[in-house]
């Protein structure tokens, strides 16, 4: 880059705005792109593609959210039998969000579902496999995009905007006179 005194001031100050608003706009869009996808197989797919049959629990446990968890998190797995459509397939797991909870939660849920007991249950027509004993809602997907994703967005675009506006030779904020 040019000193400021060279002649090369105001692109200079352009550049300065124009390549951190676009490296965040990018970033923003590569996370609201994981976001969105986040949301769509765990949030709408299971509430409106899924179909409800019915499903024997095989297995159950509780898995820790990682092997250096102090405080117990983790969530409640589930061996299960599908059985639907007159035939039958293996599935694993509770939810599909699998966000830590306590010890304490995990066990009360994992006692409300016995083993070779027969649950109300939904697949995914395109992938049984693919199966949930609980379609639970979560709420800090939301709060992550409405605080996180959309507003690095804004701030990415808002800096390029801004950058074109600052090309155009107006003023930088500065009052009329």
């Amino acid at each position: 880059m040019l000193p400021m005194g060279s002649g090369g001031g105001k692109r200079d100050s352009l550049m300065e705005i124009v390549v951190p608003g676009a490296l965040l706009a990018v970033l923003g869009l590569l996370f609201l792109a994981i976001w969105v996808w986040d949301g769509y197989n765990n949030e709408f797919k299971p509430r409106f593609v899924y179909e409800e049959a019915e499903c024997r629990v095989l297995a159950k446990s509780f898995v820790p959210a990682s092997s250096q968890e102090p405080a117990g998190l983790g969530y409640p797995v589930f061996d299960f039998e599908v059985l639907a459509r007159g035939s039958s397939c293996r599935a694993r797991g509770y939810d599909l969000w699998r966000e830590g909870i306590t010890r304490a939660k995990a066990s009360e849920i994992l006692s409300s579902f016995n083993v070779e007991k027969l649950h109300p249950c939904w697949f995914d027509p395109a992938d049984p496999t693919r199966a949930v004993l609980a379609r639970t809602h979560n709420g800090y997907w939301i709060l992550c995009g409405a605080f996180i994703v959309l507003p690095l967005n804004a701030l990415g675009f808002a800096m390029l905007v801004f950058a074109r506006w600052f090309a155009r030779g107006r003023p930088a904020l500065s009052p009329r006179r």
